[in-house]
């Protein structure tokens, strides 16, 4: 029985398939968020980080026992292109040294080809990288084989893995293992690992970088980033102040509902009114106390900016427990702005009181109006009261509840007039 006698049939089974995704959170495919974008932009420089390395490399090989070719020292070099930080191109040419030691004596036998180099980080330490690409030995007719034996040129394919070592932002050492992979067979005849050689290649030398220096992603991301929380906090500020303009409307649209329901003697509508007055001054108030805290963050951001221009060796810290020391003019100065700050009486003179100080009015009229306002708080208050005593006494009977509207109505009446009385002897006063 020969080979012969048997035929070879192609033998293909047809499949298909389909499949149904489900999204169980997160965003649709396709959309990417303002951190995606940034990412994005990092890893897609293009040519703009365009730089080109030259590579004088020293290599030893150690052929598969199964080839003719000698274990020998190769020199020669890398020429190619980065196209980043991350990606590059490498095409080479090494030639084989005679003896199988380091001699500018050249062999008769090369090898020449192109790799792809893929870094897996650019940490300003040690690099490592990956490299796939493959060449061709050129062997000579003159070149002498191992054992006498017929050596032919043939193609290879290679990977292996590197590392580079910086010395400065354009000089860099870097070494690396390769796996050259051969084979006597055509590419579609090869059925076992037994029909593949395996040679390893150990290499080192330089890295001279020429061209445009690739941009460190982490600086990329960083100014993008700063430049979106920006934008970011330009856009919440506006809407901020949108908000805040809003509720400011409703407060004053809800005093002139809450003074005519005090006018009609409306007790529950004013209850609700109040109610709802203060919370949309506790949001003004929150609103205020956030926009004073950013001013307050730029303005400190902006005095840091300007002391270190001006004051670079500078510093504005104080250890705990350090002290302030001042000359005697230093000082008296010092106590000159804090009496002009201060009041007749020793006390800290309001903003608002201060400016109708400045517009020649009376102190007394101030004080009257605070205290118009104290009595008005305390409308406010009972009001407050009533409403809450509605809540808890939820049960009682009709008749029982008219008669304690009526009675409180009353004493609002009263203490409505009495205030009026009083607001007027206080206008005459005035």
């Amino acid at each position: 029985v020969q080979d012969s006698d048997f035929g070879v049939e192609d033998l293909r089974n047809w499949s298909l398939s389909a499949s149904l995704q489900f999204y169980l959170g997160g965003r649709r495919p396709g959309q990417m968020s303002e951190l995606d974008e940034l990412y994005f932009k990092t890893f897609s420089g293009g040519f703009r980080s365009l730089s080109v390395p030259f590579e004088p490399t020293l290599a030893k090989i150690n052929w598969d026992d199964n080839l003719p070719y000698r274990d020998t020292w190769m020199g020669g070099g890398y020429l190619g292109l980065n196209f980043g930080p991350y990606v590059g191109v490498r095409g080479f040419y090494l030639r084989a040294m005679n003896n199988g030691e380091i001699d500018l004596n050249f062999d008769d036998l090369a090898m020449y080809g192109g790799e792809l180099r893929m870094k897996l980080n650019v940490a300003e330490g040690i690099t490592p990288y990956l490299m796939v690409g493959g060449g061709y030995i050129d062997v000579n007719a003159d070149y002498v084989a191992k054992d006498s034996i017929g050596a032919e040129s043939q193609p290879f394919a290679l990977g292996g893995v590197g590392l580079n070592i910086p010395i400065s932002p354009n000089f860099k050492l870097f070494g690396g293992v390769r796996a050259n992979l051969t084979s006597g067979q055509n590419v579609e005849d090869i059925a076992t690992t037994n029909d593949i050689q395996t040679s390893w290649m150990y290499s080192f030398g330089i890295n001279l970088t020429m061209g445009k220096k690739a941009e460190k992603p982490e600086a990329i991301f960083k100014s993008e980033m700063e430049a979106a929380i920006a934008a970011r906090e330009k856009e919440n500020e506006a809407q901020a102040n949108k908000l805040k303009a809003e509720y400011e409307a409703k407060v004053a649209e809800l005093e002139a509902q809450l003074n005519e329901a005090y006018a009609a003697q409306d007790v529950e509508k004013a209850a609700e009114i109040l109610q709802e007055k203060e919370t949309a001054e506790e949001i003004v108030d929150e609103l205020n106390a956030r926009e004073a805290e950013r001013n307050a963050k730029k303005a400190q951001e902006e005095k840091a900016k300007v002391d270190a221009v001006l004051n670079p060796a500078k510093t504005n810290t104080f250890a705990p427990g350090s002290r302030i020391q001042l000359t005697p003019a230093e000082f008296e100065n010092l106590i000159e702005e804090i009496l002009e700050n201060m009041g007749a009486n020793g006390q800290t003179i309001a903003p608002a009181v201060g400016q109708q100080l400045t517009q020649q009015q009376d102190m007394n009229q101030v004080l009257h109006q605070q205290e118009i306002e104290k009595r008005l708080e305390e409308i406010e208050k009972m009001l407050l009261t009533l409403t809450e005593r509605q809540a808890a006494d939820g049960e009682i009977t009709a008749t029982e509840r008219a008669a304690r509207d009526e009675s409180i109505k009353r004493d609002l009446t009263e203490f409505s007039a009495k205030l009026l009385a009083e607001i007027q002897k206080i206008d005459a006063k005035v």
